[in-house]
């Protein structure tokens, strides 16, 4: 015997949802209230401490910006956010290997979106 179901273990109104792709963890300097400094540790009196923060790169005056964000729930292709930006910013995605390269301060050019071919 088989069978083949859907399980739906929660689920959330009104949630802010991104591409999974979007979503980065950088090694960032932390200040004493466990907020990510950008600057490198070494030219910093705030910090020499680092740690791991999962967030996002926005763009912000045609240059990426890092936002460290907290995660709720994830699909296959979607991940909720639960703070750390909201609808009005542009979130940048991207290949695996773009986004791993990119930094903070990065200037980017915002590409319009290619529409995908009607069969």
């Amino acid at each position: 015997m088989s069978c083949t179901a859907d399980i739906t273990t929660t689920t959330r109104k009104d949630a802010l949802a991104i591409p999974i792709q979007a979503l980065v963890v950088r090694e960032l300097a932390f200040d004493v209230k466990g907020g990510p400094i950008h600057k490198d540790p070494e030219t910093t009196e705030q910090s020499k401490t680092k740690k791991e923060f999962e967030g996002i790169f926005i763009v912000q005056d045609d240059f990426a910006k890092f936002r460290a964000v907290k995660t709720g729930i994830y699909t296959e292709t979607q991940l909720e956010i639960i703070s750390g930006v909201d609808t009005s910013l542009r979130i940048i995605t991207g290949s695996y290997k773009a986004l791993r390269e990119l930094q903070h301060g990065d200037r980017v050019q915002v590409q319009k979106r290619q529409e995908s071919p009607r069969w």
